[in-house]
């Protein structure tokens, strides 16, 4: 086409062209189906390309022209803006752009729908998150279901692992969350049943690990938790079986352990509990039937030991209570058949036992009753080898040990 001339020019089916648009020319090509052609538009022309079905275009505008590409239903086009162009980039359905903007040109692309990766495709082993992730949830992480280790970009800036992010990721055997992590989510890492390890890195951020975050994590045998830890929320570690060593950071700001956190943590031989805590609630250990020893951080802050804490602890043999206990709730300690010692500290604070609090210790055989007791409940003592107890103060009226086998 001569200069600033105008011409709509029409390639009829499967013919092969090139068709080069000079200086100030206007030129709208038509490209029926089957085709092939290239179009190169030079400087300062105007290219207007319409592409029909199964058509095949390769569109190269140059410098300061403009082109505007809009291939159709199942065309595939190729455009490569050079330096200093724009371009227009508009895939309709299934169509398949991609899109190469160089040096200073400018793309305005509109995504695709869909992406279809062939069976072919092997799965990822291993994934690392970006720099500049800010918040993981479920739709970020729903295609990686297969990999075995997550690792994060050195300088990470996660806040958040939101609530199922990584729920039932069953071939994940490792993690080490990153220390700018504030809030482990509700379940992110639940049923991850090969999960063995889980690593929190110096200096920690995270405050919540909230509820059912590791629960069923079957495979998960230690877990040491950053001393930033506020709060473990309802069954966080529940129902890991395999878990068999729990360590707290030096200087613990741990104030509460939530309903059944380690219920069921069958594994579990003993426990230290931070001096910041100052609640155990229900059943929190409830049915570690390995647990043989609880101890209790010097100067404990805590005041009320919840209803069925310890049930069906059937290996614990030995318990001191901190003096700070006020309260010790029904239940608390029902099932703990080899519980034989029970002691409490001489400025002890306790003046309520609830009922059945130590229903079924058949193994304690002595006890010295606190003298602030006010209150003991109905079978709290219903302990068959019980043989000798008695009160160090005169507040307490009357004790009910009609179950227990003899009393001196």
């Amino acid at each position: 086409l001569p200069q600033e001339s105008c011409a709509i020019v029409e390639l009829p089916k499967e013919s092969c062209a090139i068709v080069e648009l000079p200086q100030e020319s206007c030129a709208i090509v038509e490209l029926p189906k089957e085709s092939c052609a290239i179009v190169e538009p030079l400087d300062e022309s105007c290219a207007i390309v319409e592409l029909p079905k199964e058509s095949c275009a390769i569109v190269e505008p140059l410098k300061e022209s403009c082109a505007r590409v809009e291939p159709l239903e199942e065309s595939c086009a190729i455009v490569e803006p050079l330096k200093e162009s724009c371009a227009i980039v508009e895939p309709l359905k299934e169509s398949c752009a991609i899109v190469e903007p160089l040096e200073e040109s400018c793309a305005i692309v509109e995504p695709l729908k869909e992406i279809c990766v062939p069976a072919s495709v092997e799965p990822l082993d291993e994934i690392c998150i970006p720099a500049s992730v800010e918040i993981l949830d479920e739709s970020c992480t729903s295609e990686y279901r297969n990999v075995s280790t997550i690792t994060f970009e050195r300088g990470v800036q996660l806040r958040r692992i939101e609530k199922n992010a990584f729920r039932s990721y069953s071939s994940l055997s490792s993690i080490c969350i990153p220390s700018s992590v504030e809030i482990l989510c509700e379940g992110c890492f639940f049923l991850c049943c090969n999960l063995v390890t889980v690593i929190f890195e110096t200096g920690s951020k995270l405050c919540y690990i909230e509820k059912g975050t590791f629960q069923r994590c079957s495979s998960l045998s230690s877990i040491c938790i950053p001393s930033s830890v506020e709060i473990l929320c309802e069954r966080c570690f529940s129902g890991c079986c395999k878990l068999s060593n729990i360590t707290f950071g030096y200087d613990s700001k741990l104030s509460r352990i939530e309903k059944s956190a380690f219920q069921y943590c069958s594994s579990l031989s003993s426990i230290c509990i931070p001096s910041s805590v100052e609640f155990i609630c229900e059943s929190c250990f409830s049915g570690c039937r390995d647990v043989r020893n609880v101890i209790f951080e010097y100067d404990s802050k805590l005041s009320k030991i919840e209803k069925c804490v310890f049930e069906n602890c059937a290996s614990l043999s030995y318990i001191c209570l901190p003096f700070s206990v006020e309260i010790l709730c029904e239940r608390c300690f029902s099932g703990c058949y080899k519980l034989s010692n029970i002691t409490f500290e001489v400025t002890s604070k306790l003046s309520r036992i609830e009922k059945s609090a130590f229903e079924n210790c058949s193994s304690l055989s002595s006890l010295c009753i606190p003298s602030n007791m006010t209150f003991i409940g109905e079978s709290c003592f219903e302990c068959r080898g019980l043989i000798t107890a008695y009160e160090s103060g005169p507040k307490l009226s009357s004790i009910d040990f009609s179950k227990c086998l003899i009393v001196h």
